[in-house]
C-alpha cells in the first residue's frame, strides 16, 4: 500500500515539472514576438521620419509664392446725390475716390443707396386764405421735414365789407374793406333806408284790405316793405235804425188848431250806434 501511495506521488510531481516547463516555453516565445513588433515598428517609425525629412528638404528649397498688392484707397467723405430722388425716398450717392490701380477701392466706397428726400410737388391747400395773405399748402413727401412738406403761399385775401357811420340823410352808405394781393375796390357806397317821418295812417280803415288799417312812413333811398309799412287790425263803427216807443199825436196836432190834442203810444226809430268799430274805424 504505502508502494502505491508513493508511486502516485511521483507521477503527479513529475506532472507539474511538465507543464511548468511548457509554460516558460510559451512566455519567452510571446516576448520574443513582442519584442519583433516593437522592432518593426521602431523600423516603420524610421521610415516615415526619413520620408518627412526628405519631404521638409523639397518645400524648403521651394521659392515661396508671391502676393498680388491690393493696392490703395483713398476717399474723402463727399457722399453727394447721384440723379434724382426716387418716390421710394432713396438715391445713389457717390463720393470722391482715389485708387492706386483699378479696383483697389471696393463698390461700396464709390457708391451707396442712401435716403433722400423725396417731393411730389402736387401742392394743395389745406387752409383758407388768412387776413395776412398766405395759405397753408401740403405736398406728397417722403423722409422729408415739415418744412418742406408744408409751406405758406401768398394768395389773395379780400376781407369783408365794413360801415362807415351811419345811412346819411339822402339815403346812402359808405363801406370800406381790407384786401391782402387784390386789385380789388376797399370803399363803396349802397343806398339804405333813412326815415324822414313817423308812422301815419294811409286812407281808411279797411280801405285797403279787409279788417286792417294801412300805416306808411316815408323815407329816402332804399327801405324794405317792413321797414315802410306795416298793417293793424281796425273794424268800422256801424250805425243803425232802432224802434223805440213814443206817445203819437193823433187829433188837433197842429200848433193852430183850437181843440184838445187826443195822444196814443206809437213806435218810432232812431239811428243808434251797434258796433263802437276797432282801431281807426271806432266811433
Amino acid at each position: 500500500m504505502i508502494k502505491v501511495v508513493f508511486v502516485f506521488i511521483v507521477l503527479l510531481l513529475s506532472g507539474i515539472f511538465a507543464y511548468l516547463a511548457l509554460s516558460n516555453n510559451k512566455d519567452e516565445g510571446t516576448q520574443e514576438n513582442k519584442d519583433g513588433s516593437k522592432s518593426n515598428e521602431t523600423n516603420k517609425q524610421e521610415d516615415e521620419d526619413t520620408s518627412l525629412t526628405a519631404t521638409s528638404r523639397s518645400i524648403e528649397t521651394e521659392p515661396p509664392e508671391e502676393k498680388e498688392d491690393p493696392g490703395t484707397c483713398e476717399t474723402t467723405g463727399d457722399w453727394a446725390m447721384s440723379g434724382e430722388c426716387q418716390a421710394d425716398g432713396t438715391a445713389i450717392f457717390t463720393q470722391t475716390y482715389k485708387e492706386s490701380k483699378p479696383g483697389a477701392c471696393p463698390s461700396t466706397e464709390k457708391a451707396r443707396v442712401k435716403p433722400c428726400c423725396y417731393q411730389k410737388g402736387d401742392w394743395a391747400d389745406i387752409s383758407e386764405c388768412k387776413a395776412t395773405g398766405f395759405k397753408t399748402q401740403q405736398q406728397t413727401t417722403v423722409n422729408c421735414a415739415d418744412n418742406i412738406k408744408m409751406r405758406e403761399y401768398t394768395c389773395e385775401y379780400v376781407g369783408p365789407w365794413t360801415k362807415v357811420g351811419t345811412c346819411t340823410s339822402d339815403g346812402n352808405q359808405a363801406y370800406y374793406r381790407v384786401n391782402v394781393n387784390s386789385i380789388k375796390p376797399t370803399t363803396k357806397t349802397e343806398k339804405c333806408c333813412y326815415l324822414t317821418s313817423d308812422w301815419k295812417t294811409d286812407g281808411r280803415c279797411e280801405e285797403h284790405k279787409p279788417g286792417f288799417q294801412k300805416y306808411v312812413k316815408t323815407y329816402k333811398g332804399e327801405c324794405t316793405e317792413d321797414e315802410v309799412i306795416k298793417w293793424e287790425p281796425c273794424r268800422k263803427c256801424k250805425r243803425e235804425k232802432v224802434p223805440y216807443s213814443a206817445y203819437c199825436c193823433t187829433e188837433c196836432c197842429s200848433i193852430y188848431a183850437n181843440c184838445p190834442r187826443k195822444w196814443k203810444t206809437c213806435t218810432k226809430t232812431k239811428w243808434e250806434v251797434t258796433d263802437h268799430g276797432l282801431g281807426t274805424g271806432a266811433c
